[in-house]
């Protein structure tokens, strides 16, 4: 298998995170067990105790579906170039401990615990929360946000639109509208989850917030940056997000001294994730239903046009085809797009997008 692993894993064409994710699933996992075996000599009970193995080794059970998957396509390429007769099936049965661990849901606070969070974080970053609680938008959708897609009331664009008086929208790019990271932390640019873009109306008071911002970056396009102009790593955020919420105790230097207060928990185990669902648990059920099915579709055609209205209760907007489709093939001059064919069961191809210093003007 490790020969063929040489010739297979440079031959495919997935996304960078997908690529990632093989080869250190095959280093660790794969290769130790298999690599000097024989394809010929590989049977569906040796993956079958091969699972079992890793399962003992205490690795979760989502690590151990992918380690298979890696298997799984290796084998099946092997017997479509001839190298042998039929892949061998991945059969797994394992005993049932009972329901198994529960499942996090959702967790949904109201407008008073996210502003109080938000008071204890910077500004930029409380201003990423208030986007993602207010809109809906996801963290990889907040943190690619880009001012070429960010429309504001007075904006050259937008003087000629009497429809969109006084109202602000942005349009989240179906092609590079969210930041993507790998298991190295290396960010890149990538379509939004489902691959849909879609338009979303921004009520007065964060219009208000996103015009000063810009203000203050001085023309640069990503709007939400690190000291490199790069999107910020998710475990970055984390660093201040997590005592936002959670609390943190009290840190004394060697002398003595009090270097950071204590800060009492908040809003414990909040995910910023979370925020998606607090947006759609407390303005979902006002929206109509075909609006609501429409924004979970990223914008599906209706009569010819794609209908796009606030959740806030705000003015509603008819933007057409057309004009999506002219906004969508305007990508930002930091984000470079190349078609990356994804495996089966994934959707089909997507669009990737690989990382590039943001220029400044």
């Amino acid at each position: 298998m490790g020969e063929w692993w040489l010739r297979w894993f440079p031959a495919q064409d997935l996304a960078p995170a997908t690529l990632e994710t093989y080869a250190q699933q095959y280093r660790r996992h794969v290769h130790p067990y298999f690599g000097e075996r024989a394809l010929s000599g590989i049977t569906g009970l040796d993956l079958a105790g091969f699972a079992r193995r890793l399962r003992a080794q205490g690795l979760a059970p989502s690590t151990v579906t992918v380690v298979l998957s890696v298997i799984r396509d290796l084998l099946v390429d092997a017997a479509a170039e001839g190298l042998i007769p039929v892949a061998p099936a991945v059969r797994l049965r394992q005993r049932r401990n009972g329901a198994g661990a529960p499942v996090r849901p959702g967790f949904a606070v109201g407008a008073e615990e996210v502003l109080a969070v938000c008071a204890r974080l910077q500004r930029p970053e409380a201003l990423m929360a208030l986007i993602a609680f207010f809109t809906g938008m996801r963290w990889g959708e907040v943190c690619g946000m880009n001012s070429r897609f960010l429309h504001l009331p007075g904006a050259p664009s937008e003087r000629a639109r009497t429809d969109l008086a006084g109202a602000g929208w942005y349009q989240v790019d179906a092609a590079a509208g969210a930041v993507h990271e790998d298991v190295h932390a290396r960010r890149f640019f990538g379509p939004p989850k489902g691959g849909y873009g879609r338009a979303l109306d921004l009520p007065p008071f964060l219009v208000g917030l996103l015009a000063e911002h810009c203000s203050a970056l001085g023309g640069v396009d990503l709007l939400f940056a690190n000291r490199r102009g790069e999107p910020i790593r998710h475990s970055d955020f984390l660093r201040r997000w997590r005592p936002a919420c959670d609390g943190a105790a009290q840190r004394l230097a060697r002398d003595g001294r009090v270097l950071a207060a204590a800060i009492a928990p908040r809003c414990p185990g909040l995910r910023f994730h979370d925020l998606w669902h607090c947006c759609w648990r407390s303005v979902g059920p006002k929206v109509a239903p075909e609006l609501r099915i429409c924004r979970l579709h990223g914008g599906d055609p209706v009569d010819g046009a794609f209908a796009v209205r606030s959740r806030l209760g705000g003015p509603s907007r008819t933007a057409t085809s057309k004009s999506r489709t002219a906004a969508a093939a305007s990508p930002s001059p930091a984000v470079t797009v190349h078609r990356r064919a994804h495996g089966q069961g994934s959707g089909g191809g997507s669009e990737r997008g690989e990382l590039r210093p943001v220029p400044r003007r």
